[in-house]
């Protein structure tokens, strides 16, 4: 039952129904009141839903059970000094059904070669990183330039033609623990050409 409530709360959160993530994000906790990824996720929603101290009390949770934990020091100092508004209506962006489900279009991937655990513990459904080509790989990172893990060298030997004539890929994470990365990769239409077909 947590399992599958934690993946209803991952869904939610890549849907960004910020909402429904508060309400699956509580009910994991229920399960494993201690687990960090999922209190990060409902500070998130928390966040997203302009409910601002409870964002802060819960990523404040988070840091009674580690003190070091990136992703709540960050965000924790953000709303702090720079809180934004109470109440505000949530982001209407979405990730997910588009970016998730559309056939032929956007694969999975497991990383290989992970980089600090900390960091990778930390990641959250939905967040964007960053692909960058290597001299015989394509490694991912973190806005803030951290080392989150690589594609496998068979993956990366197929990709490397289309970045070198200037495709363009997004990526964002699926799921994450510190043993395992999961992303979304999906190609990026080309601006002369919005029906480009999908290499991934």
């Amino acid at each position: 039952m947590g399992n599958h409530l934690q993946d209803q709360a991952i869904a939610a959160a890549l849907n960004q129904n910020w909402a429904v993530a508060i309400a699956l994000n509580q009910d994991c906790l229920q399960f494993h009141p201690t687990d960090i990824p999922t209190l990060n996720r409902l500070a998130k929603a928390y966040k997203e839903m302009g409910q601002i101290e409870a964002a802060i009390d819960t990523y404040k949770t988070v840091l009674s059970l580690d003190k070091y934990n990136v992703i709540a020091k960050k965000n924790i100092d953000i709303l702090i000094k720079n809180p934004p508004a109470t109440n505000k209506p949530p982001s209407q962006r979405k990730i997910s059904t588009e970016f998730i489900k559309e056939p032929g279009k956007t694969k999975t991937y497991c990383l290989t070669r992970l980089g600090d655990p900390q960091i990778v513990a930390n990641l959250l459904p939905g967040q964007v990183v960053h692909l960058v080509a290597k001299k015989h790989t394509f490694c991912l990172f973190t806005d803030a330039k951290e080392h989150i893990g690589a594609l496998t060298d068979d993956i990366a030997f197929e990709l490397k033609p289309y970045i070198v004539q200037g495709t363009q890929f997004e990526a964002v994470i699926k799921s994450a623990t510190p043993s395992a990365v999961v992303i979304f990769v999906r190609q990026l239409p080309s601006p002369t050409n919005p029906e480009t077909a999908y290499w991934l």
